[in-house]
């Protein structure tokens, strides 16, 4: 999604501008996109919930993809879906976690970045300018939101219910597998025994559960939109970006 993340520095950047992207094109290759668990009750009515598993680590986030194609973004780059994930609504803007704390980045390949934009990065004092504030706090929170989750996805996994890779059939009958992927099934939810109820109770991990397979119909959607779509319209990689 990024093309050259660097930290926001007050020497380099003093002069640098940016403008908020009406399209979502930079995201086009995300199949997967990490999301708080604030989040879900908005992204379960939209897209598939699921659980990316790599190593011991288990991130949260929504399907968007069976490939390197993100389905919920149409071929005049606009994001289509009724929700879409903080992560996006902050670029060209992240945050790196550190031994000494955060530290915002900023994506100065973008071509929502330059000299010209429409909106100052930094004020004239050296401090980031409102706008790129209230980007910074929602990033801060999907941070500590993602940090706080790590025991709820560890009790979710611990219950059993990210056993199974996710298999998409589609819209022509083949069948497309997830690997490292999961949702939960509601079926697998309710055939759980007492004890695995009460431990994700306890763990608080319960309402989790059930928020995300709540969004378990939502892979139709997914098998729906992929099929064949027409190529994303070039220009959408340059100044069109700019609302």
């Amino acid at each position: 999604m990024y093309q050259s993340l660097v930290p926001l520095s007050k020497s380099a950047h003093a002069t640098l501008r940016w403008t908020p992207p009406r399209v979502a094109i930079f995201a086009a290759n995300l199949s997967f996109i990490p999301i708080a668990p604030g989040e879900l009750v908005y992204a379960i009515a939209h897209m598939p919930v699921g659980f990316l598993r790599s190593g011991n680590r288990i991130t949260l986030g929504v399907i968007s993809g069976l490939g390197e194609r993100n389905l919920f973004i149409g071929t005049d780059g606009k994001w289509v879906a009724g929700y879409q994930p903080a992560l996006l609504r902050c670029y060209p803007f992240a945050l790196q976690m550190g031994q000494e704390g955060a530290t915002l980045m900023v994506d100065i390949g973008s071509v929502c970045v330059s000299d010209s934009a429409h909106l100052p990065i930094l004020t004239e004092t050296g401090g980031t300018a409102p706008e790129v504030e209230r980007v910074t706090t929602v990033l801060t929170a999907l941070a500590r939101g993602e940090a706080e989750a790590q025991g709820l996805l560890a009790a979710v996994a611990e219950a059993g219910l990210l056993a199974k890779d996710l298999v998409i059939t589609k819209a022509d009958g083949t069948r497309h597998q997830l690997q490292g992927l999961s949702m939960i099934d509601p079926a697998d939810l309710a055939a759980l025994d007492g004890d695995k109820l009460q431990a994700l109770h306890r763990a608080g991990a319960l309402s989790m559960a059930y928020m995300a397979a709540a969004s378990w119909p939502m892979q139709t959607v997914l098998a729906a939109l992929a099929k064949p779509q027409p190529q994303t319209d070039p220009s959408l990689l340059g100044p069109e970006w700019f609302g």
